[in-house]
């Protein structure tokens, strides 16, 4: 379940720009009340907002569902040690 499944579904839903479930997740990779970063079947996946809070992470269907106020969801190709470089450069 570790690598990326090219067959398979993700589903991102979006309710008021305050609730969010995403379907697919492989991995929680990080969270915090500004970002999170999951690994999902199409990909890494970055969530910015703000107040973000986990309300539950479901590995029986690969779900992940957050509150908070959200401004931007992309998927995104950089390396976790590009990630780890820029997020240096930021502070």
């Amino acid at each position: 379940m570790e690598g990326l499944q090219n067959n398979a579904s993700s589903d991102i839903k979006l309710i008021d720009r305050s609730k969010l479930k995403i379907t697919g997740v492989i991995k929680l990779l990080e969270l915090s009340a500004k970002e999170v970063l999951v690994k999902t079947n199409l990909g890494d996946l970055l969530i910015k907002g703000s107040n973000i809070e986990m309300l539950s992470l479901n590995d029986n269907d690969n779900t992940i569902n957050l509150i908070g106020k959200f401004n931007n969801i992309s998927y995104t190709e950089a390396t976790a040690k590009d990630k780890s470089f820029f997020s240096k450069l930021l502070k």
